[in-house]
């Protein structure tokens, strides 16, 4: 410590004052310590909080990026086939869009030919005389002609045991005069998704 000479009212001039300049300092070796340890939790807190979810994250990006190089090969491969083929694109394209459609398209030839078993099955004289289909309404009108008015009746119970038939009725009837056959025009709403 710094000795310096005082001297003062009270006492001698040869008398010695410590005076102590520096102020009370922490050990070095526990500075350092505090702050190695500082240093290791921060390490140990970032290595949680960024590392953990970044890692989880880059191997999810792995996964999505080699499904994606497969999927790329397996494209480019399929290309080189087709290349080698000499297949047209626009002709495959084509052809999906005929296979669309026909998954669209109505029973209509198969739901006509029950409905003439039908009429016939009722009585064997029944005959269609005109058959249409109108897709937006999704009903088939027909003129069928009976020998007598009540079997338009059996017809309209017999057509509602159909898969496909929605409603059914009949209405227009015509009884003509001497031996001709009664006609009535029959309206039938299918369900086209019904097989």
């Amino acid at each position: 410590m710094p000795n310096r000479h005082y001297q003062g009212k009270e006492r001698d001039t040869q008398e010695f004052i410590y005076v102590d300049l520096l102020p009370d300092m922490k050990r070095p070796r526990q500075f350092n310590v505090n702050i190695i340890l500082i240093v290791l939790i921060a390490v140990g807190l970032s290595w949680l909080i960024i590392y953990m979810p970044l890692n989880t994250r880059q191997d999810e990006l792995d996964e999505v990026l080699e499904a994606q190089n497969d999927l790329q090969s397996q494209y480019e491969l399929t290309e080189q086939i087709i290349a080698s083929y000499r297949l047209d694109a626009d002709r495959i394209d084509f052809m999906r869009d005929i296979e669309a459609i026909d998954e669209l398209q109505s029973h209509y030839y198969d739901h006509k030919q029950i409905l003439d078993d039908t009429i016939r099955t009722v009585h064997s004289d029944g005959r269609i005389l005109r058959f249409s289909y109108n897709s937006f309404q999704e009903t088939y009108t027909l003129q069928v002609s009976y020998v007598r008015e009540e079997e338009f009746e059996v017809l309209e119970e017999y057509l509602y045991d159909l898969d496909f038939v929605e409603s059914a009725s009949y209405d227009s009837v015509r009884v003509p005069e001497g031996p001709a056959n009664v006609q009535a025009r029959v309206i039938v709403e299918v369900d086209p998704d019904a097989e």
